[in-house]
């Protein structure tokens, strides 16, 4: 089940990097980035709502969950997914999916030492270890190297530096909606639960932008695209988080979160060598990035599982007086 559950975990990974490049490509096609932003929340959440409509099981958690009401601002965590989906379909058409991803590893890792340490998720603040604040910076060098590595072509260094950085904060965002998803999903006992709330969250800013965007003649201004899979994404973020809650089980969140980034990666390059972005296909200097932003995730976990080695001796050893 293990050997499994590794694979189903590298697959969601490689899951979300295919979806930030079908909503490049909506976006791009469309001509409206806040478009594949809503078709791609819009999709996921009708889908969702349609399980949870014919599973008891669901309906019952649904119910604890009005019963056993959590705070407003916990259930805002899909406002970080919202952010990074419309700004995918923003970045990935210009830099590649696998330049986008590192941004948001990087932020990712910086965002959850703030997160842990304000405790933001459901186990409480927990104090920033060396081993993780030097994950977080290797995966920020792994970002410097992305943006001395497009000094030059179709998209300007300037460019490729304000997608990084964006993309950064967005990877930051990110890790808030993990920690508020993981309230949520805590009091439900229902992880597809908290991914309904999550997509309805992300949906209802981005349905609010969009009608504003469009109300100024900005909006979709081609034809939908007649291509079918450029409508997956959210079908494909549902199979990422459904990939995730399988494997939890057997491989524990730290293994788990490894394997998510490492399908990322290896996704966003095997993206990038068939459909490159405007910067062209993947160069030496995108390669290390990857590898030192997996080294990074790897270092940023090495206290964690020294932690949970110890806890698991202190429960199995018995104590004298």
């Amino acid at each position: 089940m293990t050997r499994g559950a590794v694979g189903v975990a590298f697959a969601g990974g490689g899951l979300f990097a295919l979806q930030t490049r079908v909503n490049g490509e909506l976006g791009a096609r469309s001509g409206s980035a806040f478009w594949a932003a809503l078709v791609s929340f819009g999709s996921g959440l009708a889908a969702l709502a349609v399980v949870l409509a014919v599973v008891p099981r669901l309906r019952a958690a649904v119910a604890r969950a009005a019963r056993h009401r959590l705070p407003w601002w916990t259930y805002l965590g899909g406002l970080g997914g919202a952010t990074l989906v419309a700004l995918s379909a923003v970045a990935v058409p210009k830099v590649g999916v696998a330049t986008f991803t590192v941004g948001v590893v990087a932020g990712q890792a910086v965002g959850g030492l703030l997160v842990d340490r304000a405790g933001l998720g459901p186990g409480g603040p927990q104090a920033p270890t060396a081993s993780r604040v030097a994950g977080a910076a290797l995966a920020v060098l792994a970002v410097a190297i992305i943006r001395f590595g497009h000094g030059g072509g179709a998209v300007s260094g300037a460019t490729v530096l304000a997608i990084l950085v964006a993309s950064t904060v967005a990877g930051a965002m990110g890790s808030v909606q993990q920690a508020l998803n993981g309230r949520v999903q805590g009091a439900t006992g229902e992880p597809l639960v908290a991914a309904t709330v999550n997509f309805a969250a992300g949906l209802v800013p981005l349905a609010v932008i969009f009608a504003v965007v469009a109300a100024t003649g900005s909006g979709p201004a081609l034809p939908w695209p007649p291509a079918w899979w450029v409508y997956a994404g959210g079908l494909l973020g549902i199979g990422y988080i459904l990939a995730a809650i399988w494997a939890v089980r057997a491989l524990g969140v730290l293994r788990l979160g490894l394997l998510l980034v490492a399908g990322q990666l290896a996704g966003g390059v095997g993206s990038d060598l068939v459909s490159p972005g405007r910067t062209g296909r993947p160069g030496l200097l995108t390669y290390v990035a990857v590898v030192l932003t997996i080294v990074a995730v790897g270092i940023a976990g090495l206290q964690s599982r020294s932690r949970r080695a110890t806890t698991a001796s202190a429960t199995t050893t018995p104590t004298t007086r």
